[in-house]
């Protein structure tokens, strides 16, 4: 029962992953479209001895909005990984390509993509217009934004002609992905020897130009040709760019553009193993309200969430350190030695709770011999105009409850006073 419980949770939570597109001249004034799927392997269950491997179903339908015609396919692919620090070290991702060969017009596509160990799946649907790539003027296809563009004459997955062009669905780049690769097939330029001209440039969202690279020259092999671009992004600050492809041809006076988003993302450095545990634990750090919301985010959101507060809460973001995470780890384990009582952890406990939010107090007392009162312990921090917390063992188990607090952060318990002396409150309540 334990088991098959533990199976449902796991997938009720939904799989996350990235789908995109691109779009190409096909024959018969058809259009070639390539769909492309990316996961993590963070979302699938790896399972084995000598490798670790996983099966995912992916599965794709595109259905003609005015036709109602529907295409596509579902299908399986085994992944392996050599272990899961490497696959962490080199964040592994899974890109898995689909090829459609359509009509123009409106289309809906439906993904939905599958971890079949554990039945964790999702669903994305998105609507669409293939283009039409059958006039004679000078044209484009959508900008395939990939990882990697190399020669390859084989019959691979990602090969197109003599290249294998590994896609980077979402097109998201940052500081370990520093080069972007763009694959994109110019149509019908002019019968004639004249060299036609290639130029990139990156716009802000809102069109602005914000970089742009000399123009190449290049001579005709044909009315339809390939451009492939390498750009190195170093130094583009963070955020989400349009990328331009224009193409001028002197023979005919054509000229031909094409935009392709994409972003650049903060370089999210894993914490170290030692401090991957407390990463999480931000309900020591920020009010409830703010919890209700992180609870509320996507998987991806949640870990945006997280990098974003670390990256606030680090006094020093130019060290590879974050030293407010360190003393966060160092707080945790010391709550845990001291604090704890039983089964329950001292970070569960009120006065580890209070030691990992606020730190070692400046000055402690703890009550005598007295017998008009139970054991109490008082915790003075003397800055930030001063704050008092006075925990109680109420029950005489040995585990201090938090009975008052000189600020309205923490609670202070209504019957305060049966519990302890007022003459030991030094730190009136704000």
């Amino acid at each position: 029962m334990v088991a098959l419980l533990a199976v449902l949770l796991i997938a009720s939570e939904p799989l996350e992953f990235i789908p995109d597109y691109a779009f190409f001249k096909g024959a018969s004034g058809l259009t070639y479209t390539e769909v492309y799927h990316k996961v993590s392997y963070r979302e699938l269950t790896y399972s084995g001895d000598e490798e670790l491997t996983s099966t995912v179903r992916f599965s794709v339908w595109a259905r003609n909005l005015a036709t109602g015609d529907s295409m596509g396919d579902t299908w399986e692919r085994k992944s392996v990984i050599p272990s899961f620090e490497e696959a962490k070290d080199r964040d592994l991702e899974i890109i898995e390509l689909a090829s459609l060969v359509l009509e123009s017009g409106d289309y809906e596509f439906s993904h939905r993509v599958t971890d079949v160990a554990s039945g964790k799946s999702a669903s994305i649907v998105d609507t669409l217009s293939v283009p039409s790539f059958a006039g004679d003027e000078l044209s484009l296809s959508w900008i395939e934004l990939a990882s990697s563009i190399e020669p390859d004459s084989t019959e691979g997955q990602f090969c197109k002609g003599t290249l294998r062009v590994v896609p980077n669905p979402g097109g998201y780049y940052s500081v370990t992905r520093q080069l972007l690769y763009a694959y994109t097939e110019i149509y019908n330029l002019s019968a004639d020897t004249l060299p036609f001209e290639v130029e990139y440039s990156i716009l802000d969202i809102g069109g602005e130009a914000v970089k742009q690279f000399p123009p190449k020259q290049l001579a005709k092999a044909g009315a339809d040709v390939v451009d492939v671009g390498v750009l190195n992004i170093v130094g583009l600050p963070i955020g989400k760019y349009w990328f331009r492809v224009a193409v001028t041809d002197p023979g005919s006076g054509g000229t031909a553009f094409r935009d392709r988003v994409f972003s650049v993302m903060p370089f999210r450095k894993a914490p170290p193993p030692e401090l991957e545990e407390y990463y999480s634990m931000i309900e020591y750090l920020i009010p409830s309200r703010e919890i209700q919301f992180y609870n509320s985010l996507s998987k991806s959101a949640k870990t945006e969430y997280l990098y974003q507060l670390w990256r606030k809460l680090d006094p020093d973001p130019s060290t590879e350190e974050n030293e407010a995470l360190a003393q966060f780890g160092e707080r945790m384990r010391y709550a845990d030695e001291h604090f704890g009582m039983g089964a329950t952890k001292g970070r569960d406990t009120d006065r580890g709770r209070i030691y990992v939010k606020y730190g070692e107090p400046s000055e402690t007392r703890q009550s005598g011999m007295e017998t008009l009162y139970k054991p109490w312990e008082s915790w003075l921090y003397y800055g930030g105009g001063g704050r008092q917390f006075i925990f109680v063992d109420i029950r005489g188990t040995g585990t201090y409850e938090l009975v008052y607090s000189s600020i309205p952060e923490e609670p202070t318990a209504p019957e305060w006073k049966n519990y302890i002396d007022p003459a030991i409150i030094e730190v009136k309540q704000q």
